[in-house]
This record gives structure tokens, sequence and C-alpha cells, in this order.
């Protein structure tokens, strides 16, 4: 496991937009000072059970899109997003799509072992992330979930995934070794597309 740098506090709670019914956050109102998050368990007493869509989305605006094209993968870090560690409290299951993509300087993202489900594009882009490591607990990773991580190197999926969907580490070019869970029974479409430098495959004893 890798050594937790986030801050210990949780993150103030009225920078989210929370839906109670559901115990699901919407929104991060950001706060440019902060480059350490600590989603709270509770949010009004209310337990956090999911990562809306999108929530801390960090995309390219339409006018942005000419200068962006121009700049480095280093440059993208420094202008774009200081937010480098983020802890996801334990009760947290859902993850939806595009929550965390394109956060550049993201270097550390922290897991509850009750999370279950990883969406779409979740963490794609996060540029800096060199490693993440999945709970147990996952049983589902959408497509293109990781795609675009070009530092990390090295992946154990979740024992109880059956999947590897479609693109899930597509572009991951830093990426030297993966590590099978034993009920992996399908790897999708270009799930390893342009990971030019994976060179071990781990297949544990029993897989199907």
């Amino acid at each position: 496991a890798s050594i937790c740098y986030a801050a210990s506090e949780p993150t103030d709670a009225s920078l989210f937009e929370f839906d109670a019914n559901t115990g699901t956050i919407l929104k991060y109102n950001m706060d440019a000072s902060l480059s350490d998050i600590v989603i709270p368990e509770k949010i009004n007493g209310v337990a956090v059970v999911a990562i809306g869509n999108g929530v801390f989305y960090r995309d390219v605006t339409p006018e942005m899109q000419e200068l962006w094209s121009k700049f480095s993968e280093q440059e993208k870090v420094v202008f774009y997003s200081k937010l480098q560690s983020i802890t996801i409290p334990e009760g947290v299951e859902t993850i939806g799509s595009n929550a965390f993509a394109y956060n550049y300087a993201l270097t550390e993202i922290n897991l509850p072992s009750t999370l279950k489900y990883i969406g779409e594009a979740a963490f794609a882009s996060c540029l800096s992330l060199p490693t993440i490591d999945l709970p147990g607990s996952i049983t589902e990773i959408e497509a293109s979930a990781f795609s675009g991580c070009k530092s990390i190197t090295a992946i154990q999926l979740p024992v109880e995934l059956s999947e590897i969907k479609n693109a899930t580490f597509f572009g991951c070019s830093a990426l030297e070794k993966v590590t099978l869970g034993v009920n992996v029974k399908k790897i999708g479409s270009e799930a390893f597309k342009d990971c030019v430098n994976l060179k071990e495959v781990y297949i544990p004893n029993g897989i199907k």
C-alpha cells in the first residue's frame, strides 16, 4: 500500500453539494487553495455512499483547446490543477463516471475497503498518478476508467473483478506489470492498447 500524505481532517462539507436522499456527492465547489481533499464520511449527519458523475472533473473549456494543444504534459499539470491527493472515506461504494478525470496534478488517491463500483473514465487522464491500490471489494470497473494515466507503473486487479472492459488502461504508457484476479473471464477491446512498456502480466492459478 502507498504511504498516505493526505490531510487528516475532513474537508469543509460546505464545499460539496450533497443529495441526502441517496447519500451522493453531486458537486465539488472548488477551493483553489486546497491541494489535499478528505471527503467527509457524513454530511449533515447523513453517510456518504457515492461520489457522483463528474464531481471533480477538470476538463478544458472549448476556448482553451487551441492553447491547450501546445502545452507539454508538465505544463498542463502546473497550469490546470493543484489538487494532489484525495481520500475517499469508508462507506463509499460507488464512484461515478468522470468523477476525477483530468486532474493532471493528482498523485495520490486513497480508496475505501467498501468500494464496489468505478464508473466510466472515472480517473481518465490523471497524468501524474503513479499508483492506485484497488480494494478487493470492487466488483465492476467500467470502460476507460484509467485511460491516459501515463504515470501508473503497476496494477493489481481486485479478486472479485470478472471483466476488464474496453480501453480500461488504454494509453497507460508507463504501465509495466498487471496482476489479474482469479475471477477474470473477459478482457475487452483495447483494454491495454498503447501500454508500450507492459512487460509482465501475472495470471494466477485457477483463472478460467
